[in-house]
């Protein structure tokens, strides 16, 4: 109960931006599912509005249970492919920069198991 977080970003009633995320009390941490913003001239700007709302919020849930903020907030990024076009290098390569100026850092130590599609790992 009240451990996800849905955010929708409006511009004169048009949605353009959109998060959601999980909280996980137990770690007082939280995992960030989808960050998304339309291809606008302020794009990186929606971004980064959208993504400290969502910060803001899973914050107040940690709040509620452990009085302070999260721990920590993941993002599963999928692997790189070896044959990459160099319109989603460039795609893949601004997203990387955009987590790093937002203070996500690359971890390689945790042993993350992806769910299957049928919600089973």
């Amino acid at each position: 109960e009240n451990d996800y977080v849905f955010i929708v970003g409006l511009e004169n009633d048009v949605v353009v931006s959109l998060a959601t995320a999980h909280y996980e009390a137990t770690t007082n941490s939280a995992f960030l599912i989808y960050l998304f913003a339309k291809d606008l001239p302020n794009h990186d700007e929606l971004m980064t509005q959208t993504l400290h709302q969502i910060e803001h919020e899973l914050n107040l849930l940690s709040n509620l249970v452990h009085s302070r903020s999260i721990n920590f907030l993941m993002m599963e990024v999928p692997k790189e492919t070896a044959d990459l076009t160099q319109d989603n290098g460039l795609m893949i390569d601004h997203r990387r920069q955009f987590l790093y100026e937002h203070h996500f850092e690359r971890q390689t130590k945790i042993d993350y198991i992806h769910p299957t599609n049928d919600g089973h790992t």
